[in-house]
C-alpha cells in the first residue's frame, strides 16, 4: 500500500511539473524596431523612427504598437476605428482613408504583412513601412432620388382577387 501512494505521489508531483512548464512566461518581452510612413506619391510623415515597444501579458509586441509610439513620438495624433472587430489605421496626422479612398498597407522587412496590425508580431531589428495607397471609394446612395416603377402589367389570368 505504500509503495501505490509512493507512486501516485511521484505521478501527481511529475503532473504538477508538466503543467507549470506549459505555463507562458510573465516576463514581458519587447522590440526594437524602426517604423517609416509615407504617402503614395512618396511624401515621408516619419522616416526611419527607432521605437522599442512592449508586449503584453509575456506576448511578443504587434505592429500597431511600434506604429502608435512611432507617431505618437513624432508629435501626431493616429486615429484608429474598428473594423470587422479588430483595429484598423484610419488616420495619422492630416492623412486619413477619406471613407475608402485611401487604405494603408504594412510590409515588414519589405514583405507585405500576412496578418492584421493589432496580430503580427514584431521582434527586434524589424522594419516597418506604412504606407497610403489608393483605395476604393465607398459609393453613396442619395435616398432622396431614388424612384420606384409601377408593377408591369401581366396578362389577364383569369383570377379576381
Amino acid at each position: 500500500m505504500k509503495k501505490f501512494i509512493s507512486v501516485l505521489l511521484i505521478c501527481a508531483l511529475a503532473c504538477t511539473m508538466f503543467v507549470a512548464c506549459g505555463k507562458k512566461e510573465s516576463e514581458t518581452q519587447t522590440a526594437a524596431v524602426t517604423v517609416s510612413i509615407e504617402l503614395d506619391d512618396g511624401t515621408s510623415i516619419c522616416s526611419n523612427v527607432s521605437v522599442t515597444v512592449e508586449g503584453i501579458d509575456g506576448d511578443a509586441p504587434v505592429a500597431l504598437d511600434a506604429i502608435s509610439k512611432a507617431v505618437e513620438d513624432e508629435g501626431l495624433k493616429l486615429v484608429t476605428k474598428e473594423l470587422a472587430g479588430s483595429p484598423m489605421i484610419d488616420k495619422i496626422g492630416d492623412y486619413g482613408t477619406d471613407n475608402g479612398a485611401y487604405i494603408w498597407e504594412l510590409t515588414v522587412n519589405d514583405k507585405e504583412a500576412n496578418a492584421r496590425i493589432n496580430a503580427l508580431e514584431i521582434k527586434d531589428g524589424d522594419k516597418l513601412l506604412l504606407v497610403r495607397n489608393e483605395g476604393i471609394a465607398e459609393t453613396a446612395t442619395d435616398t432622396d432620388t431614388v424612384t420606384t416603377k409601377a408593377p408591369a402589367k401581366t396578362a389577364d389570368d383569369g383570377y379576381d382577387g
